[in-house]
Formats: C-alpha cells, sequence, structure tokens
C-alpha cells in the first residue's frame, strides 16, 4: 500500500528535541515478507549512499544464501562500486548472559568482521549505549524504518512492521542522527574469537571418525586432520602438499632428526587414510606428501563447503595455543560442548545427560567426565550442578548437569585477568583465594577465585577455610564440590547452624 502523506510528523534536528513538524512523504508499507525485497532491491540500486543502524545482524559465512549474508553483500557490493556505507551496531552489555559481569553481547560480531574487512565504516555504539534502530536510508531519500533486526527468523517468519519512506528532508534528520551516534573507543574486536573454522557435525556423530579417535587415543591424528580443516577453511583447496616442519611443530614432534618425524607424520597420515577414511594419501619419497581431503559420506569425493550440518570452532583454538594445551579428552568434550551449545534451546547454557552424551559422541562415559573436568579445571567450562533431592532418605531425583562453555582466551588476556586481581585486592588476597579455589578444581577460573575473595571479606578467613575444607572433601564428581556448596554452607552458619565452627 502506498500512500502520500501530507502531515509527515519529524522531530527536529537535536538541538531542538521538543519541536516537531511536518514534511511531504510517500510512505509504502514493507512489512513481514516483503521487508527483504524491498530493502534488496533499494542495496542494488544504491547510487551515492547507504547509511545503516541495527541492534542485530546474525550471519553465518557458510550460510551465504541465508537472507541476512545475501543484504551483508548488498552492502559490500555497495562499497565496491563507490557507494559511502556506514554501518552502526549495537554492542551493549549482554542482558540475556548475567554470568560475566561487564559482557558484552557478541552477536554482532560475524557482521562487523565481514563489513569492516570489506573497507566499510562499521563501528559500534559505546557499550553503555543500547542502539536499538532497525534503520535504512539509502541515497538521501529512502528511509526504511520498523522492527525487522536482520535474522533468519525476522527476515522469514517473524511477523514485522516495516515502512519506506520516501523523503529527503526526513532522510536528511535520519542521517544526522546516525552520524551524531557515540560509536566506541574501543579496539579491535578479538579476531580469533570471531572466525572460525567450520566442522561437519558427523565427525562427533559419525562412529567411525572423532569418537574413535579417542578411544584409539590417536591425538596426532586427531590434532592434524582438525589443522586440515582449518587449512582448507583459509585456503579452500582440498588438495596440497604437506609441510613437514611446520606439521611437526604442530603436532610437538621434535625436529632433531628430520627422518624421524617424518616417519611419525607418515605414519598419522597412513591412519588418518586407511583407518579414518578422511583423506587419500600419495608419498613420494624425497618430496612432500601429497593429500587429498575426502567427503565424509562419500570419499570418493573431495571434501567440500557445507551448506548444512555443522558447528563453528574458533581459530582461537589454534592460535592461542589451546589444541597444545588440552588433552584428547579435553579438546574432544570442547567440540561437543560448541556443538551442543549451536543446537540448545537455553543457550549460552545447554543440558544433556551423561549417559547419552557419551552414546550420542561415541565414546566412554568416563572420557566425558575426565574431559569436562580437564575443561573446567582450566576455567573454560562452566557447570551447573542440580541439588540432589532426598525424601526421607531415599533418592528422588536429580536433574543432568547444565555447562557453559567460556571463550578461549590468548596467554596474554589471561594475564591482564589476573593482573587486574591483584591491582585490586593484592597479591596475598589472590593467592590465598587462588589457593582455596584449587582446593574444588577451579583456580584457572578468575571469576571463582574473585568470588572467593569477596565471601573471605564477607565471612571471614577462618569460616571460609573450613567451609571450603568441608566440601574439598567430597569425592570428584560430587556435584556439591564447587563453590556454590561452599556459599550455602556460609550461609547456614550465619544463620545459626548447630555445626557452625566455635
Amino acid at each position: 500500500m502506498k500512500n502520500r502523506i501530507i502531515c509527515f510528523l519529524l522531530l527536529a534536528s537535536l538541538l531542538y528535541p521538543a519541536i516537531a513538524y511536518s514534511v511531504p512523504a510517500d510512505v509504502i508499507d514493507i512489512s513481514d515478507n516483503k521487508y527483504f525485497d524491498a530493502v534488496h532491491s533499494n542495496l542494488e540500486k544504491a547510487k551515492e549512499s547507504i547509511y545503516v543502524s541495527l541492534f542485530g545482524i546474525t550471519t553465518d559465512k557458510y550460510d551465504k544464501l541465508s537472507l541476512p549474508y545475501l543484504l551483508l553483500e548488498d552492502l559490500i557490493k555497495a562499497h565496491k562500486r563507490g557507494v559511502k556505507v556506514v554501518v552502526r551496531l549495537n554492542r551493549s552489555y549482554d542482558y540475556m548472559d548475567r554470568t560475566e559481569a561487564g559482557k558484552q553481547t557478541s552477536k554482532n560480531d560475524a557482521a562487523y568482521l565481514m563489513l569492516s574487512q570489506a573497507g566499510i565504516d562499521c563501528r559500534f555504539l559505546e557499550p553503555a549505549v543500547m542502539l536499538h534502530d532497525k534503520l535504512i536510508v539509502i541515497d538521501r531519500e529512502i528511509v526504511i524504518d520498523g522492527s525487522t533486526n536482520w535474522s533468519t527468523q525476522a527476515l522469514r517468519s517473524n511477523r514485522e512492521s516495516a515502512s519506506l519512506i520516501k523523503s529527503s528532508e526526513y532522510a536528511k534528520e535520519k542521517i544526522n542522527r546516525i552520524e551524531n551516534l557515540e560509536v566506541t573507543r574501543q579496539g579491535e574486536l578479538d579476531r580469533a574469537q570471531i572466525e572460525t573454522v567450520a566442522i561437519r557435525n558427523e565427525f562427533l556423530r559419525g562412529p567411525n571418525l572423532g569418537g574413535k579417535m579417542v578411544h584409539n587415543r590417536d591425538e596426532y591424528g586427531f590434532d592434524m586432520y582438525l589443522l586440515f580443516l582449518k587449512d582448507f577453511e583459509e585456503s579452500g583447496q582440498a588438495k596440497f602438499e604437506l609441510d613437514y616442519e611446520r606439521m611437526a611443530k604442530h603436532l610437538g614432534i621434535p625436529l632433531t632428526n628430520r627422518n624421524h618425524h617424518r616417519f611419525t607424520i607418515n605414519d598419522v597420515l597412513k591412519r588418518l587414510e586407511d583407518k579414518y577414511k578422511l583423506i587419500k594419501l600419495r608419498l613420494i619419497y624425497g618430496k612432500p606428501a601429497e593429500i587429498t581431503l575426502l567427503d565424509y559420506e562419500d570419499n570418493s569425493k573431495e571434501y567440500t563447503n557445507m551448506q548444512k550440518l555443522y558447528f563453528k570452532v574458533p581459530k582461537a583454538y589454534w592460535e592461542y595455543g589451546w589444541s597444545r594445551k588440552l588433552g584428547l579428552r579435553a579438546k574432544y568434550c570442547y567440540l561437543i560442548n560448541i556443538y551442543r551449545t549451536e543446537f540448545s534451546e537455553i543457550r549460552p547454557w545447554w543440558s544433556l545427560p551423561l549417559e547419552l552424551l557419551a552414546q550420542d559422541f561415541n565414546i566412554g562415559r568416563r572420557a566425558v567426565m575426565e574431559g569436562m573436568r580437564e575443561l573446567k579445571k582450566l576455567g573454560l567450562l562452566e557447570v551447573e550442578y542440580d541439588v540432589t533431592l532426598i525424601k526421607d532418605g531415599v533418592f528422588v531425583s536429580k536433574k543432568p548437569n547444565k555447562y557453559r562453555i567460556k571463550p578461549l582466551l590468548s596467554q596474554e588476556e589471561i594475564d591482564k585477568k589476573w593482573d587486574r586481581l591483584k591491582n585490586i585486592y593484592g597479591d596475598e588476597l589472590v593467592r590465598k583465594a587462588r589457593k582455596l579455589a584449587y582446593s574444588i578444581e577451579e583456580d584457572n577460573d578468575v571469576e571463582i577465585v574473585e568470588s572467593f575473595i569477596q565471601i573471605i571479606g564477607k565471612y571471614g578467613e577462618d569460616w571460609v577455610n573450613k567451609a571450603t575444607e568441608k566440601t574439598a572433601r567430597k569425592s570428584v564428581g560430587n556435584p556439591s564440590r564447587n563453590f556454590g556448596y561452599i556459599v550455602g554452607i556460609l550461609k547456614s552458619w550465619e544463620k545459626g547452624s548447630p555445626d557452625r565452627p566455635r
């Protein structure tokens, strides 16, 4: 529907916020499924400028046919043909995830990276300000506004109201508004956290792939193949020659004897070919091995980019050295955590009984327990335990654990977190708190250590020491062996529990 509007109310400039006046404008309703076609068409036709101010852009570089991705491509194509493109995105504190104080939302990170790497003026607003716009201004005449974010759900299935308004005067005011938004002065985003490597679900779910490597304790094979997938992501080439020295360094094989590391690597390559059917290998004496990555479903075909059924591992896994720090079971459980989080209805948490985890991912129950435990000890995994219910001395029920994977930080960033804690509380108090956290295998979790410092301040060092000792005596794997249980003990003592320290 298109209407000629004679009295379209317009807020005046920021200098006169209380004054409104009318301008002539053509208004077209582009609600619901009309929105994408209208935006796509006008972005393609843009000749001079495009201004975008959005709360959310949810995109996936692997799904190049998704509607949000196509709109981002429209912006990049416009930039390449000389159109001025300005994008402003929300970066406010994440009200959906309060487990980390001051955590900023990351939902727009992928879009920011894609646009900024293309040379577009894309910037975040200051985190203290939530940008809730869904605003586009094209060629200083067309204004598109409404409720629609750039997400697949919003563009395909939501009921969203939106309008296309043709008015150069109205467009001028909206551009002025965008240009005066409070953009962040923070440094660049952590690229290694945002850029990802796609791994097909079958690597975890198939009975003869990742789980089999864990069962066989084939850490070299596991590490080598994941590096191949990272290289494929960056080059797009399924066929390549192997750099033996690079691979030896990646696997931690000494280079003291040239033949030794080549023989060891060739043995791993043969396993990847014969046992797991993941590569085709051609060995030529005195030359680099020639490798072809193979498709999982049909190993007569080369490995290709996928359009669905994959999960995404941040490049920080390799670039920050975690592929060498973690044990094999922890590496596999890290992948499980990413997979389960991506398909979870309670993100950023997920939950599944231990028995089903072992069954779904083709490894033993003990391997899952040990892998999860290592991730937790290193501060990479937060676990929320259900309270065991007892009625008349009989076990009633217990819900499965909830898990939340944490970002893989660089050692430099980890050191900064510890330095911050020491600057605030002093070395001695941090040392005492970390020693207490060590008792429950949480000494690498900065947030838990800081929480120990806080309860020491509230309840006193003696009480916290005794509550921690009581908790630490519980067996490993006991759901009560955690910081929350320590706090529970302290609260009961505060209320006058009979077993409180004298």
